[in-house]
């Protein structure tokens, strides 16, 4: 999974040709370290489909105030540099691959 920062979310996230699932989290969130289990279980599933990326809000405040994520865990997908889908709290595999566009 893709380690998101201020300085690299356009390069990865905007400019990418595929449709982007960016996990937003903190390592003290219970349900975070849940619906880490979730992604990691469909990364290679969809990597010829979407990019599986991640952000630690603790780490980027900035980018998070940014986006206003307000709430962990939050999924945001981008696909062609714009937000397409938004979701918080915990998914189910299912539920997160229906996210991707």
């Amino acid at each position: 999974m893709l380690k998101i920062t201020l300085e690299n979310f356009k390069e990865i996230v905007l400019n990418s040709k595929k449709p982007v699932l960016v996990k937003f989290h903190a390592l003290w969130c219970s349900s975070c370290q849940t619906l880490t289990k979730v992604t990691k279980g469909i990364e290679n599933e969809i990597k010829d489909l979407a990019v599986l990326a991640e952000v630690d809000i603790d780490e980027e405040k900035q980018l998070a105030k940014l986006l206003n994520i307000m709430s962990v865990p939050t999924i945001v997908v981008f696909n062609n540099g714009k937000i397409v889908n938004h979701h918080v709290g915990l998914l189910t595999k299912r539920e997160l691959l229906s996210l991707i566009p």
